[in-house]
């Protein structure tokens, strides 16, 4: 024991004694600093910075350091992916508005809502996630409350993340009859369907009833996968999974939809959703959840076959009001112009390319600019042809029955319009001068091959009064100068290379038939002949004297 403390005595001395140091050390600095005061500022006068230097940094060593605080770091949970289109059930909301009445009593609107719930589960299972509830905002409980509604209102109320597909149904009693209206709004894609009623005089159907109208105003939705020119391929929402129903089936072919696409932010959010005018897809094959089908456009951009995790495509199913569709005429840079008199042509086919089938409907514009375009029930898919004169305005697919009232917006043709006018004028006097021209030509050759010289100078005569290729030329480019002058204060390319084909189609005619080359051929054939006719008079007179002598 005593040898282990002496042995501790033996190292701790060493250790003692180096603290003892420090501490005399660091009790010294300050004093050393000031007594090194004036020898500093004979130092900084010299120009030696040395000494203060090292009182600099023996201050920064005793004084303590200030470090700025670190924010803590935000970790951002990761965006967990997405199941695939195929396995993920349709969010639903279906909300239920009732007239007052006495008879709907609130044990009998709860008794619909519960009974509705079932046939909906009953007919759909795990393809969706049903929530139904009584609708307190919707008043009156009528359908015409419903076709008020807007995109916006329904946006700002229902949001992105509430469900997919919200069915709102007004619920009354008109004597005895129970009636059923409802629309369907698309949460992703921000769209209504056209609203919709079923009637029952049997108050225990009705739940069955508004579940058969929801049926009817249900529109599938599909992510579109594959894009190559015109072939598109799509999966489709909830596909991979069965209804207990089989009626209940989603897509068929020969359905159509239409593409929308929706743009992201980096937080995922989604920023704008646009369509595609005048565009369908067409399925062709239903294979499960895999949808082959094809691109129906009047436009000349189409789908992009670049994917991004920003940039969603999806298709929204067609579902056709079964109603006629009132369409009307505007101009493009100004809607509100309306056009009349133009020729609409409706023929049934599947692409522009193919034949026509079926009767070919031909109608005009009245004075707003309006046609009524029927619905067809075998076949919805038409296209529609809008001629201004002898040019084709416009050429766009539609689905007989998807609107209501809809418009297109066309070119302003006026200008055209007039080129053409004066450009029949022109060919008007064109026709008549060629006219004139076969006729002397004719008389020439005639009269100069009889040797009737007389009619061949007065039609000569008459090739003075001629309107030459010269000013045919010059009036045809006053003409295309005017026009495209009136183009500069709204350009149109469009309407700049029609006007230029129709005048450079009539510059050829007049390459065609008013060629002087020819007048000039029979000029001289005639002068020809001419002399010959009077060699040979000649040489007869000069073969009778010398007879007589």
């Amino acid at each position: 024991m005593n040898m282990m403390i002496q042995s501790g005595r033996k190292i701790w001395k060493p250790v003692a004694g180096a603290i003892v140091v420090v501490a005399i050390s660091l009790a010294l600095i300050p004093l050393t600093g000031r007594t090194q005061e004036p020898a500093a500022a004979d130092n900084r006068a010299n120009g030696n910075p040395n000494t203060e230097t090292r009182k600099k940094e023996a201050t920064s060593i005793l004084e303590p350091t200030k470090s700025t605080p670190r924010k803590p770091a935000i970790h951002k949970p990761p965006i967990p992916e997405p199941l695939p289109i195929e396995l993920r059930p349709y969010r639903v909301k279906v909300e239920v508005a009732f007239a007052s009445h006495g008879a709907l009593t609130p044990e009998r609107r709860q008794l619909f809502v519960d009974r509705l719930a079932r046939r909906i589960d009953a007919a759909y299972g795990v393809c969706w996630n049903v929530d139904v509830e009584e609708c307190r905002w919707l008043f009156p409980a009528h359908r015409e409350s419903l076709d008020r509604l807007s995109p916006e209102f329904l946006k700002a109320k229902y949001g992105e993340d509430n469900s997919d597909k919200v069915f709102l149904l007004a619920t009354r009693l008109e004597g005895d009859r129970l009636v059923v209206a409802g629309r369907e709004w698309d949460t992703r894609i921000h769209t209504l369907t056209h609203s919709a009623q079923l009637e029952t005089r049997e108050f225990p159907l009705a739940a069955d009833i508004a579940a058969l109208l929801i049926r009817e105003l249900f529109r599938p939705v599909a992510e579109i996968s594959e894009v190559e020119f015109e072939q598109i391929g799509m999966r489709l929402q909830a596909g991979a999974f069965l209804t207990p129903d089989s009626t209940a089936t989603q897509v068929v072919p020969k359905d159509h939809f239409l593409p929308y696409v929706r743009y992201k932010d980096k937080e995922y959010q989604v920023q704008k959703v646009t369509s595609l005018p005048w565009t369908y897809i067409r399925s062709d094959e239903v294979d499960g959840f895999h949808i082959k089908g094809r691109m129906v456009s009047g436009m000349r951009l189409g789908l992009s076959g670049k994917k991004s995790k920003r940039i969603e495509r999806l298709a929204l199913a067609v579902n056709p009001a079964k109603r006629d569709t009132t369409l009307q005429l505007v101009l493009r840079k100004y809607p509100d112009r309306v056009l009349a008199a133009h020729m609409v042509r409706v023929v049934s086919k599947v692409t522009y390319k193919e034949e026509a089938r079926g009767e070919l409907l031909e109608l005009y514009s009245d004075r707003n600019g309006k046609v009524s375009i029927p619905f067809r029930e075998d076949d919805p898919l038409v296209w529609i042809y809008v001629r201004s004169g002898k040019q084709v305005l416009a050429r766009v697919p539609y689905i007989t029955g998807s609107g209501i009232d809809i418009e297109l917006q066309l070119p302003d043709d006026s200008i055209r319009l007039a080129v053409e006018g004066q450009i029949i004028l022109l060919r008007t006097d064109l026709i008549d001068t060629v006219a004139r021209r076969a006729s002397i030509l004719h008389r020439i050759r005639k009269f100069s091959q009889a040797g009737d010289f007389k009619p061949v100078d007065q039609a000569k005569s008459e090739i003075k009064d001629l309107t030459l290729m010269s000013e045919f030329r010059r009036r045809l480019s006053n003409i295309r100068n005017e026009a495209l002058a009136r183009l500069r204060a709204n350009p149109d390319r469009m309407a700049e290379r029609r006007i230029n084909k129709l005048c450079d189609e009539t510059t050829g005619l007049f390459e065609r038939y008013l060629d002087e080359s020819t007048l000039e051929e029979a000029v001289e054939e005639a002068e020809e002949l001419r002399k010959l006719d009077e060699q040979e008079k000649k040489d007869n007179e000069r073969d009778n004297l010398d007879f007589a002598a």
